[in-house]
């Protein structure tokens, strides 16, 4: 897949989450977050979703597979790669899919590190320049 370049991929990542996140301010982190808790941690239900809002190294984690996640949706439907909204369509149901093995971890720290350990590759690998 073909990548931007690092400044103007920046730039189209920021504006991407500002429009998807509405350009709304992340709420404070509530007691037991860790201090950069992703803004959705407000609204965690899931064992999964309140480990990762309270262990700062999976928050971390989360927010860099939430930018390589963007990255991809801006690739797939560029231009340069003749992506079609259907193709963002199925690469959002894989991302899905993801999601429902990674909250089959519950509360396991190291199974979450795991998954968004080789989520991450693969986006990263996703990602990179043809």
């Amino acid at each position: 897949m073909r990548s931007e370049p690092k400044q103007s991929r920046a730039l189209v990542v920021t504006g991407a989450l500002a429009i998807l996140a509405g350009a709304a301010v992340p709420a404070p982190a509530q007691a037991g977050q860790a201090v950069n808790a992703p803004a959705w941690c407000g609204t965690a239900s899931s064992a999964s979703e309140r480990t990762i809002c309270s262990d700062h190294r999976l928050s971390s984690l989360d927010a860099q597979l939430n930018s390589e996640f963007q990255i991809a949706v801006v690739n797939i439907t560029s231009a340069a790669n003749r992506g079609t909204k259907a193709d963002a369509a199925k690469f959002r149901n894989q991302q899905a899919q993801w999601l429902q093995r990674r909250n089959n971890c519950r509360a396991n720290v190291s199974c979450l590190m795991a998954m968004y350990n080789a989520r991450l590759r693969q986006m990263k690998a996703q990602n990179q320049p043809e």
